[in-house]
């Protein structure tokens, strides 16, 4: 619901592509809407006005909400004028109207009319309503679902008669001015004999309308109630039982206010004496007449107050007479009009509507006496140019002047996750629950869905909270979209956008979808252990919900989700080393794309890029949502770190150790490697490939003496990768699928110290040096002397070679005789011990520097047992 003081908006030419859809669905709806300068005592200055349905609405493309009514001109004479009201009829009365009270109207020219109003300026207000249908019984339906049912009771009661047709065609008595098909009850207050004089009533039990709903100011329209121009006649009386109905007054409205309709109070002795009062008016041959009579009275009552049971008590009260007179029967025609909100936003959304009874969104507002409730009166801005979606616009901006869609002050904007909104909730009865729903059009196109809903209930006044879970993907377009809030009583139609509702109230609001960004980190490998944190600035303040932007120290796949961003603002996503993380270990990129894939151009350079987020938004709420650039409603930038390759040398010497060197390229820096243990391994350092997918060479320097290399091996190659080995050249070269992003190579040089090749003999038949002969033989108790003789085949000199003989059983070799020692080259013999004792033959001793080709020979004496 909308409400706005002022003049009717000029129609937006944003509208144009609605109205072949208002036409085409020319008979949908029914409602009432009332004649410019009937608005009874309703002050300009007071609460906000609903709505009006005039021709600028039709050309706006607003919707009326019950099917099966279409929307016209409300009067029916010829001399139609632009900017006049509208009602939604129900098909057979448009029919009627355009064929019988204007035959050169019709349904094309009344198409051709809406087009031209489109570039006129047109001034109007009105209120909107609807009116009950054709009774079965004594009782009948309002459109919004309201049902009512009439009861008479007491002495001689007002009865139903069948319904007749009205005897004129004039209608101009009534506020809104229903036309005359349109009359539903015909009622007959009996005649009593009496006889009566002048001033003295008839008593005739009361009336009571009981609604299945409480209904605000509901009217009663009247027509061919008993009355007088001249004496002896009587006119008919309504009293309003204020017991049933606390608090409730009286209002006439129409032009037979205070002339063809009296409102006074109940006299002493009659029924509801000192309650409010109308009766049929005295007119005097006022000319004209109400509905061909000039003694007939006619016009609308309105009960204010909010009421679910409204009862009369019924009098005929007899005019100045010469001889007192009896009271004949009365028989008139009643139709009630209950005061409807509706939505207002624009006619793709279809049209919601409610009969109001209390049950509002916001405060409810008490509406002065004679004036419509705030839910069901409009008065549109004026506006002289085409640019009518600005701040005066209720449209465009909830807290226009005029505008009292008051639940909500300011509709707070879209980000993301969830949209939580407390909506007040005023008027609920007791005993009764409230039903509110809500509709978010996430993915602006033009229509309220099912899953774009949210729904609460509340069994109290107060604040209701609804969330909706924020769609990703394309359920989601950015942009200035609309929301539709609805509360009531019966949940199966306040959990629809569309339709009537029998009570409550819609109000229709703008509302801001922020476009969102999101950056989600990517390592290359997966694996890598890196850690890293994330930015995206600057992030809304003041969404729904909204995000810091930030996330630290997330691997692979880690983001920060999506962050509400501004539109048309600069957006900077980047990224920095998290803990135990280098930049320089890695290759960085940053790329955004839309929702469709498409690159996003990006500013900046390296960990820290830029680029502007949608601009494209409109700044009023348009008919055809523009949907153009909704790819843009998500950015989503992946920042790749890619771990470059690394080698590492590791040097294993065999034999031996010592200090090695190796140097390479593609960015491997010489260094050295020194080993302490023979067969233990030592890492060099671990060096960062310069150059992804390159081959790669690793080459030892010139080995130190006696070493050669032995092998060179290497693990942790990329996929596809190979090594290959040049012993030759101490050199490994690694191919390109090697040094692949990722790739964390180790190379192992092992290294063997060179080691001589020793000979030793031992022997005792010196005649044949040291060969043994066949018929050696050893004679007890005699002596026997032993050479043993070492030499070096190469390719080393050895030295400290360690010589150990022990004597075998049937010797005796004493521990302290002497062993002697000579070499073919100088050192052979060991400076120390000296001299050598057999002992020290027996438990080892090394022997000094004995070159390649060289000899050593020692000789010893022992006795044979």
């Amino acid at each position: 619901m909308a409400q706005r003081r002022g003049r009717p908006e000029l129609a937006d030419e944003r509208h144009f592509d609605r109205l072949p859809r208002v036409i085409s669905s020319y008979r949908q709806f029914q409602t009432l809407a009332e004649p410019t300068g009937l608005i009874g005592a309703r002050e300009e200055g007071g609460e906000g006005y609903g709505k009006v349905f005039n021709n600028s609405h039709m050309a706006q493309g607003l919707s009326c909400p019950y099917p099966g009514n279409s929307f016209v001109p409300f009067h029916t004479l010829p001399a139609r004028a632009e900017g006049t009201p509208m009602a939604c009829l129900p098909a057979a009365t448009v029919a009627a109207d355009l064929s019988t009270t204007d035959a050169t109207v019709s349904t094309r020219k009344l198409s051709a009319r809406l087009f031209l109003i489109l570039s006129m300026l047109l001034a109007s207000t009105a209120g909107a309503a609807e009116l009950n249908l054709t009774p079965t019984g004594l009782g009948t339906t309002f459109p919004s679902g309201v049902g009512l049912t009439v009861s008479f009771a007491g002495t001689n009661p007002t009865a139903q008669v069948a319904n007749g047709t009205p005897i004129a065609t004039a209608n101009t008595y009534w506020d809104p001015q229903i036309p005359l098909s349109q009359i539903t009850y015909r009622f007959q207050t009996p005649g009593t004999a009496g006889p009566f004089s002048a001033g003295q009533e008839a008593q005739n039990g009361t009336i009571t309308f009981t609604f299945t709903r409480p209904v605000t100011n509901p009217r009663f329209h009247i027509s061919e109630w008993a009355a007088s121009n001249g004496t002896g006649f009587y006119a008919t009386a309504w009293t309003l039982d204020t017991a049933v109905a606390p608090g409730g007054t009286l209002s006439i409205l129409g032009s037979g206010a205070g002339t063809r309709m009296i409102l006074g109070t109940a006299p002493v002795g009659a029924g509801g004496a000192g309650m409010p009062r109308v009766r049929g008016g005295f007119m005097n041959g006022l000319a004209g007449g109400c509905e061909g009579s000039t003694t007939n009275g006619c016009g609308t009552i309105q009960v204010n107050g909010t009421f679910s049971t409204i009862r009369f008590f019924v009098a005929q009260r007899m005019n100045a007479a010469a001889t007192p007179q009896p009271i004949t029967p009365d028989v008139y025609s009643v139709t009630v009009t209950l005061d409807d909100d509706f939505s207002d936003a624009p006619a793709s959304y279809g049209g919601a509507g409610h009969a109001i009874g209390g049950l509002t969104l916001g405060a409810f507002v008490a509406p002065a006496a004679g004036a419509h409730p705030a839910e069901a009166d409009i008065v549109n801005t004026l506006h002289a140019t085409a640019a009518v979606f600005d701040t005066a616009n209720p449209l465009a901006n909830n807290t226009a002047a005029g505008d009292s869609d008051n639940a909500l002050a300011a509709v707070p904007i879209v980000g993301i996750n969830t949209y939580a909104l407390n909506v007040p909730v005023d008027g609920v009865q007791a005993a009764s629950t409230a039903q509110l729903c809500g509709w978010i059009d996430f993915n602006r196109n033009g229509t309220f869905e099912t899953t774009e809903r949210a729904c609460n209930s509340t069994s109290s006044s107060g604040s209701v909270l609804l969330s909706w879970p924020i769609p990703t993907g394309a359920a989601y377009v950015a942009g200035e979209s609309y929301m539709r809030l609805r509360t009531g009583y019966t949940l199966s139609e306040v959990q629809n956008p569309t339709g009537g509702a029998d009570s409550g109230e819609v109000e229709d609001y703008t509302i801001t979808l922020l476009p969102r960004v999101r950056l989600t980190k990517a390592l290359v490998p997966a694996s890598a252990a890196g850690l890293f944190n994330l930015s995206v600035e600057p992030p809304s303040a003041t969404a729904v919900q909204t995000s810091s932007g930030t996330v630290t120290d997330v691997g692979h796949g880690g983001t920060t989700g999506f962050v509400p961003v501004q539109f048309g603002t600069t957006v900077t996503v980047s990224e920095s080393a998290g803990t135990g993380t280098s930049l320089s270990s890695y290759v960085s990129n940053i790329a955004c794309l839309d929702r469709s894939g498409a690159a996003v151009a990006l500013g900046g350079i390296g960990t820290s890029r830029t680029f502007t987020s949608m601009t494209s938004a409109p700044t009023g709420p348009p008919t055809t949502p523009n949907t153009a650039n909704a790819n843009l409603s998500e950015i989503s930038c992946t920042a790749t770190n890619s771990l470059l390759p690394t080698l590492q040398v590791v040097k294993v010497t065999q034999n031996g150790t010592g200090t090695f060197s190796f140097s390479g390229g593609n960015g491997i820096a010489g260094h050295d490697i020194t080993t302490a243990t023979a067969n233990v391994g030592v890492p060099g350092p671990v060096q960062i490939l310069t150059s992804p997918a390159t081959a790669t060479t690793v080459t030892e320097s010139a080995l130190p003496a006696n070493y050669q290399l032995d092998s060179i091996t290497c693990a942790g190659m990329g996929a596809g990768g190979s090594a290959s080995v040049d012993l030759s050249t101490r050199t490994v070269t690694l191919n390109t699928a090697a040094t692949s992003f990722g790739s964390s190579i180790v190379c192992t040089f092992t290294n063997i110290a060179q080691v001589a090749d020793l000979t030793i003999t031992k022997t005792n038949t010196p005649l044949a040096g040291d060969n043994d002969q066949v018929n050696d033989t050893l004679v007890r108790g005699a002596s026997t002397q032993y050479t043993i003789k070492v030499g070096n085949n190469g390719p080393v000199s050895v030295s400290g070679a360690v010589v150990q003989d022990s004597p075998g059983s049937g010797l005796n070799c004493p521990p302290a005789s002497t062993v002697t020692c000579s070499s073919t080259v100088a050192g052979g013999c060991p400076t120390s011990p000296t001299p050598i004792l057999m002992s020290d033959l027996t438990a080892g001793f090394p022997l000094g520097a004995i070159p390649v080709g060289a000899f050593v020979t020692l000789t010893f004496t022992c006795s044979v047992q």
